[in-house]
Order: structure tokens, then sequence, then C-alpha cells
């Protein structure tokens, strides 16, 4: 049966060209996945999908945010704390949300060249110079002292409270928690003000961003490296030394695009295979092992990817959807429950995909028709309201 009339964009999912150079950074604005290569990593033109632990958002044709699921810390962005298995609005942004995040319990978007953030402040990585509980309604990253800075990303990390957003100009600024680093900046306290992420001779200048646990990596700060900071301890800053670094630490290699999860990233570039390094935890690595190290996926012709907490998803050309790694609540969307240490099963039933989303012990889908799916874990709601609550869905399951 036809999928009803969608709240959400359609748009199908365009590669870049093969071999061209990143635009430059004016043009870059990140969405599903770190994004400064044009139509590379992200759901171009179309609805944005994110998923954290256990609530999940998107956009709509109007570039509005939608948000459902858990919402103990207000990470749905509605002013309140109700949880919400229906969709509801985020209200306060300003205008088009054109980059979208989710963290474990907040959630973070770009919205008329700004960053705004919501949800688990307890650390501080909203951003706004305040540390509370919870601040259930978007706040201002950098508040009035960066409201000069025009952002194009924004990215949350998903198993701690930190946030790092990208400037048009290059820039890198992160707020929030700092226990192993994270911030980038060269110091160790937690910091509730955005702080520049820098190397040991100043701030870098980055094209594009990504955050994971406890560390972070920015691709193109000069033509030959990228550059991490952080924790290092499972690898993923993709060198051989094991320590990790308050500040950003240069690592040889012309990735486009760089994608983190909870201890593992993998690098993109059109015309290449994935490859991915660091925490071999639940095989997101996809490489047929669960150790950690370096691998090179034979899957072909990603344009789009995400890494959840120990489960990887990619989208390829032609719309297939590819997930691997833990699959004990069904996040892998193939129909069972088996783990799965390589990406050799699509998920069932979803149509051409144009972007997906893992988050904890779920994942969700943009659709080239415009429309959401998700599967896994309906803890709180983050499935959708056409099942239950605590009922686990193996297949993906039509939200809006």
């Amino acid at each position: 049966m036809k999928a009803p009339c969608s709240l959400f964009a359609a748009c199908a999912l365009s590669i870049a060209a093969r071999g061209a150079e990143p635009p430059p950074l004016e043009s870059a604005t990140g969405a599903n996945g770190p994004g400064a290569a044009e139509g590379l990593g992200r759901s171009r033109g179309g609805p944005l999908v994110v998923a954290g632990y256990a609530h999940s958002c998107a956009t709509d044709v109007a570039g509005k945010v939608f948000c459902w699921g858990d919402n103990s810390k207000g990470e749905l962005g509605n002013g309140g704390t109700a949880s919400s298995a229906v969709p509801v609005e985020v209200y306060g942004l300003p205008g088009p949300v054109t980059a979208l995040s989710a963290g474990g319990g907040y959630t973070c978007a770009v919205s008329a060249g700004r960053v705004y953030c919501w949800g688990d402040d307890y650390f501080g990585g909203l951003g706004d110079g305040k540390v509370q509980a919870v601040d259930p309604s978007p706040v201002a990253f950098g508040g009035p002292a960066l409201e000069g800075t025009r952002f194009t990303d924004v990215r949350t990390e998903a198993d701690s409270m930190t946030v790092c957003a990208l400037a048009d100009t290059g820039q890198v600024w992160c707020a929030g928690y700092n226990n192993h680093g994270q911030l980038g900046a060269g110091i160790t306290n937690d910091s509730p003000f955005p702080v520049r992420v820098r190397n040991v001779t100043g701030p870098i200048v980055a094209r594009s961003l990504a955050v994971g646990g406890d560390f972070g990596c920015a691709t193109a700060v000069d033509p030959a490296h990228y550059a991490c900071w952080g924790d290092n301890d499972h690898g993923q800053f993709g060198n051989v030394s094991a320590a990790g670094s308050l500040f950003a630490t240069l690592v040889p290699g012309t990735y486009a695009l760089l994608f983190a999860g909870a201890g593992s990233v993998c690098g993109l570039v059109p015309g290449r295979p994935l490859e991915c390094w660091g925490a071999g935890a639940g095989g997101q690595r996809a490489h047929g092992g669960w150790s950690d190290g370096y691998m090179v996926s034979k899957l072909p012709n990603v344009v789009n990817l995400s890494l959840g907490a120990s489960h990887t998803c990619a989208v390829v050309e032609d719309g297939r959807v590819f997930c691997w790694g833990d699959n004990g609540s069904g996040q892998l969307g193939d129909g069972s429950m088996t783990n799965q240490d390589a990406p050799v099963k699509t998920v069932q039933g979803l149509p051409p995909a144009a972007a997906v989303a893992a988050g904890l012990y779920h994942t969700c889908a943009a659709t080239q028709d415009g429309h959401i799916w998700c599967w896994g874990w309906n803890s709180s709601g983050e499935v959708g309201p056409k099942v239950r609550i605590g009922d686990k869905a193996g297949t993906p399951v039509l939200v809006r």
C-alpha cells in the first residue's frame, strides 16, 4: 500500500563528482552527517533525520524540526519534559533548519546561521554559558558573544554532553563536558561557553566536523591531514599512538568527510571504499571481526553514513541501506535479532533511502519519497506511535 502524504520533504541523494575538490568553506552546509562535500554524506535538499539515545528528530518541508521519543531532559524541544511517541514541533527557532544533530539527551540545530541547542545541560554542553539540569527550549550556542559568527554545521557527542560547531570561516567551537580533552582547546576543565579548537600553534581551520565518544575530528585542516583531539584509547585518531590529546593532533589523510561513533571513525571519499578505524565493539567497523583496529570495507558507493553507540548504517548510491554491529534490539532492520559483523544484509522493507541515523538501540531513515521510518527498541517512543512502548521493531515502521 502506498504510504500517506508525508509531512517531510522528498529528495533523492546524489553523490559528489568523483575526484572533485571539496567546495569552498562559504558553500559548505552541514546536514545529516558532517557535511562539507556537497551531496556526499547528507540528505541533499530533503529531510534531515537524527537519532539520539532514546529520541529522534527530523525536519519537514519548511525546515521546521519535529522530535519524538524520550523527553525527560527536554530533548524534544517543545518547552516541556513529557515524552511523546508522536512527533512534536520544536519551538523557538528563528528560521528553517539547515543542520541537525542529536546527542544522548539533547539536540542541536543550525537555524538562520546560528546554533541552537536544547535538552540535557548538566555539563553546560548547550553552550549558552549556563550549567543547569535541563533546558527544554532552544538556547543560542555562544550567547551574545557569538552572535556575529555564522555557523554551517553542529555535531553532538553521543555518550556524554559535548557540542562542537563549525563556522563558515572554518573555526571550530566546542562546549560542555571535557573529561578527555574533547573540547580540543588545550584545557582540562568543562566549559559552558564555547572555546575554539586549536593545535599547539593556534586555532585550526576545518572543512567538516565529526564528534564521537569523548573525542572530535575535523577534515581539511591542511591539504594532507585531518585532525583529532580528546580520547584515543581505541585508536580512533587513526594514528599509531594510543595517547589522547588536549589539542588537535594532525593525522595524514585526505578524506572528504569523517563520521564518528562511540569509539570509532569512518572516512569517506567519493569513488573509494569506506575506511574505518577504532573500536570494534559491536562489529561497527564492518571488517568481519569485533576487535579494535583498521579496516577497508567492500561496501560500494556509500553516500551517507551514521555510527551509533554500537552499530553502523550506510546508504549506498541506489538507496539501499546496510546496517551492521549490535542487533539485540533489532536496530539493524534485517528482521532478526542477530548481530552482524559485516554489512552483508540490507534493511528490509525500506523504500530507497536518502539518509540514515543510528542511535543507541534504534535507527531511523529519511527515504527519497520524503517519509521517515524507524526501527529497533521503542523504549520511550523513539520508533514512533505505531509501535508499543517497550516493544522492538525488527524492520522499518513508518513514522510520518
